[in-house]
């Protein structure tokens, strides 16, 4: 997950960037700015800057990245191919099972899986069984 940083334009105050929802710190090279939502602080912050022919970088110190809030799909969507793997396949009742999704969640993510083609549906109704395709059967 990436996270922006960045340092403060010396013509405005601290106040500016708070409205506009971040947060301000002040550093040994000056003030920076993060999200207030998607960065977490974890201690002193510290700036490491490195000067390169090709590139000029910074290293922030003390702070990470937020962790994201709600369902982890693409984690969802691997559990949902390696059963569908160990089982020959698998029902929406199965997903809501292995995912903790609800049945509205669980049809999306299936319909999700089928649009990029690692699953296909076979059946109709509460019958239908999804089974990996070629390009299911190759992703780890």
């Amino acid at each position: 997950m990436e996270m922006s940083v960045g340092f403060a334009d010396k013509g405005k105050d601290a106040n500016y960037y708070i409205e506009r929802g971040y947060r301000v710190e002040e550093s040994e090279l000056g003030k920076v700015y993060y999200p207030r939502r998607k960065v977490v602080k974890v201690g002193n912050i510290g700036i490491r800057y490195e000067e390169k022919p090709w590139l000029s970088s910074f290293e922030i110190d003390g702070l990470r990245p937020a962790k994201p809030r709600g369902k982890n799909y693409s984690r969802s969507m691997q559990l949902i191919l390696q059963y569908a793997r160990a089982f020959d396949g698998i029902r929406r009742k199965d997903v809501i099972d292995l995912c903790k999704l609800t049945p509205s969640q669980s049809s999306k993510l299936l319909g999700r899986i089928v649009d990029g083609g690692y699953l296909k549906a076979q059946g109709a109704g509460r019958a239908t069984r999804y089974v990996l395709t070629e390009e299911g059967k190759k992703y780890r």
